[in-house]
């Protein structure tokens, strides 16, 4: 949502938008005598110019003798020059001189993210603006896939508008095209577990190493936290509560409550130790370079609820 808006008031404010008219840094990264340089320098051939500077955490606190010099620079900006501060948190010091100059002097946007509720909205406004028709259970679908994340759900909405030349978007196409979210395949592969159906899981496994390695690194801790809930939920219903006290103790929903409760019985607690330890282990060694997470992770799934890998030594 900040790169669309500074996007948007770039392409107003800039007639030619090149590397003559526009300089971007990251005050985290970047040494603040460049920063400094490029908003006290004029443009060169253009006739306006614009310097964007992210990460801008120095609008939480007070200025030091350092930074004050950008104040002071902000204090007599030529005309030319736009500068724009990024900052994705709410903990803006309302004193801090810059953001008071900003109040006084400039304009502050401030970026709401989007609600549950306004999701769907969204997202049928957002194809409705590109001349895309798309159906309501389709809104349901991609709300479902995208969980919250914009950046996401960009790149899965480009790819149904290049793909649905006749501009109208149904549920079909979003089963076709878009991708799962990854809690959907680790929950489905824990179920294949405690059905003791392995080869089903290890599909869901090879579906899943096709989304590349950042997927695969990522399973680990999504397994870990299945179990470990399965861990709590048959501690707690052994201390006599219920579905529904465990559901509120636990903050979870309480039909996962229920699927915990009915998946646990296979299970001991010695068993859910040792997959818990084995998990650690694979994401522990795989980190240090020591073994193939893939390979351990498929061992692991083969050997489910055996346990025969030796990933002690």
């Amino acid at each position: 949502m900040i790169r669309k808006q500074i996007n948007k008031l770039l392409k107003n404010s800039l007639e030619i938008i090149d590397e003559f008219s526009l300089n971007r840094f990251d005050y985290l990264k970047d040494d603040l005598s460049d920063i400094s340089l490029a908003i006290e320098t004029i443009p060169f051939m253009r006739d306006k110019k614009a310097v964007v500077i992210e990460n801008a955490n120095l609008l939480k606190s007070k200025l030091n003798d350092k930074n004050k010099v950008l104040f002071h620079l902000l204090n007599n900006l030529d005309q030319t020059i736009d500068v724009y501060f990024l900052y994705d948190n709410d903990d803006i010091l309302a004193t801090n001189e810059i953001y008071a100059l900003a109040k006084k002097s400039g304009k502050i946007i401030e970026l709401k993210s989007l609600s549950k509720d306004d999701w769907p909205r969204y997202i049928k406004k957002y194809f409705n603006d590109k001349n895309y028709q798309i159906d309501d259970s389709a809104i349901e679908e991609i709300n479902k896939r995208v969980g919250g994340d914009l950046f996401t759900f960009m790149n899965e909405a480009n790819k149904l508008m290049l793909y649905c030349l006749d501009n109208k978007i149904k549920l079909t196409d979003v089963f076709l095209l878009t991708t799962k979210p990854l809690d959907d395949d680790v929950f489905a592969l824990v179920n294949a577990l405690y059905r003791h159906n392995n080869l089903a899981a290890l599909d869901i496994f090879h579906d899943l190493e096709v989304l590349g390695k950042g997927a695969i690194e990522t399973l680990v801790p999504l397994l870990g936290n299945q179990f470990r809930l399965i861990k709590q939920v048959k501690f707690l219903y052994n201390q006599g509560l219920d579905y529904r006290e465990i559901a509120h103790q636990l903050n979870v929903h309480e039909y996962r409550i229920k699927m915990a409760l009915k998946n646990s019985s296979s299970l001991t607690s010695d068993d859910l130790d040792q997959i818990l330890n084995n998990l650690y282990l694979i994401d522990l060694k795989a980190k240090s370079g020591l073994l193939d997470r893939s390979f351990a992770l498929e061992m692991f799934l083969i050997s489910f609820p055996k346990f025969n890998l030796d990933l002690s030594n």
